[in-house]
């Protein structure tokens, strides 16, 4: 009781407290648009390097220091969409994080 199997190894299991609905992603479309590529790159970076959203879409080439480092020099501001210094850092100041080799690939692929 309180559980409910939806095939392909998903199995919903009824919790203690607050109930919330789940959400499955329908099977991909066919359609495949041009912001899919761009938001998979935002995705790949803030999950393999640790960037914060902001940071992940002023993504560029430039910042590859080495084969393992990427360096964030600035971001983007959230509501006005303009390059903006890193948060608690001024215009100039950067920070590097590692770079895994799946992540540097996409991005040399996406370029």
């Amino acid at each position: 009781m309180g559980e409910c199997d939806f095939g392909a190894g998903v199995v919903v299991r009824r919790g203690r407290g607050k109930q919330f609905p789940a959400v499955l992603a329908a099977p991909r479309q066919s359609q495949h648009h041009a912001h899919d590529e761009d938001l998979r790159l935002v995705m790949e970076m803030m999950t393999g390097c640790g960037l914060r959203n902001g940071e992940a879409h002023a993504t560029n080439v430039n910042g590859l220091v080495s084969q393992d480092v990427y360096r964030i020099n600035d971001q983007v501001h959230g509501r006005q969409r303009v390059p903006t210094p890193l948060k608690h850092r001024n215009w100039g100041e950067f920070r590097e994080t590692p770079m895994p080799a799946k992540t540097r690939a996409y991005l040399m692929q996406y370029t």
